[in-house]
C-alpha cells in the first residue's frame, strides 16, 4: 500500500514539553534524514497506514507549496514533531519533542513505531492494543481529511460560498486542472504573507497535498 505522506505547520504544541536541558543532543542519531523517512514509510505500509501527518512548529510559508515536506532551512519554533497516522488500528497521534532538532524527533517516533510493531511480532498484544494509547482525541480537529473533505475545503476556501452538492466535489476529485486552479485562488486568501489565516493556509496545504496524491 502506498502511503500519502503530507507536511503542514502547527504552532500549537498540546503535548507535554520536555525542558531544554533535558532534551537529547544533536548528535543521538548519525542516520540521516533520508534514511529516517525510508524506514519511516517501510514502518507506515507494514502497519497498513494509507495517510500520515507530519506536523511542526515551522511558519506556514516554510512547508513545501505541495505538501510534500518543509524547506531545507525551515527553522521551526520548538523541535516537537507530531505525526498523525491513518491506519488498520485506527487514526493514531504520535509526538515527541525529546531531541533537540525535529529530524531527529520524526526518527524518535519512526523508531517507535518499530518497537510497537516488535510486540505484535512475539505475540505479546496480537490485536494491536499496544497502539490504544495513541488514539486521536484531539477535540474539534480532524486528524486526517478524506478526500471528499478536502476537496469541499478547497472549494469553499476558494470563496465559492453557493451550496455544494456531489457533483461540485466529483469534479474536483476528477480534475487536477481545477484542483489547481481553486488552490491558487485560495491561496491567494490565506496565504499569511497576504494577510491570510496561517492555520487555514495551513489546513489548505494538507488538503492539497492529499488531494495530489489521488490517482489519474
Amino acid at each position: 500500500m502506498s502511503v500519502v505522506l503530507r507536511y503542514a505547520a502547527r504552532l500549537d504544541w498540546p503535548h507535554p514539553v520536555t525542558p531544554d536541558e533535558q532534551r537529547r543532543s544533536r548528535w543521538t542519531f548519525k542516520a540521516s534524514h533520508a534514511d529516517t523517512m525510508s524506514k519511516l514509510r517501510y514502518e507506515l505500509g507494514l502497519i497498513g497506514a494509507d495517510q500520515a501527518l507530519v506536523e511542526a512548529a515551522v511558519d506556514p510559508d516554510r512547508v513545501l507549496r505541495d505538501g510534500s515536506g518543509f524547506w531545507a532551512h525551515a527553522v521551526p519554533q520548538h523541535p516537537g514533531i507530531s505525526l498523525t497516522v491513518r491506519a488498520e488500528t485506527g487514526v493514531r497521534v504520535f509526538a515527541t519533542d525529546v531531541c533537540e532538532t525535529w529530524q531527529h524527533n520524526l526518527r524518535s517516533i519512526t523508531l517507535g513505531l518499530e518497537s510497537l510493531r516488535a510486540v505484535s511480532r512475539y505475540g505479546i498484544t496480537p490485536r494491536g492494543e499496544q497502539y490504544a494509547g495513541f488514539l486521536a482525541i484531539e477535540s474539534g480537529r480532524p486528524a486526517v481529511m478524506s478526500t471528499e473533505d478536502a476537496a469541499r475545503f478547497l472549494i469553499e476556501s476558494a470563496g465559492l460560498t453557493r451550496q455544494l452538492d456531489g457533483k461540485d466535489i466529483g469534479a474536483v476529485l476528477e480534475s487536477p486542472e481545477m484542483r489547481r486552479g481553486l488552490y491558487r485562488k485560495a491561496a491567494s486568501y490565506l496565504h499569511p504573507d497576504r494577510g491570510g489565516d496561517a492555520a487555514a493556509f495551513a489546513r489548505l496545504t494538507e488538503a492539497m497535498t492529499l488531494l495530489t496524491g489521488i490517482a489519474q
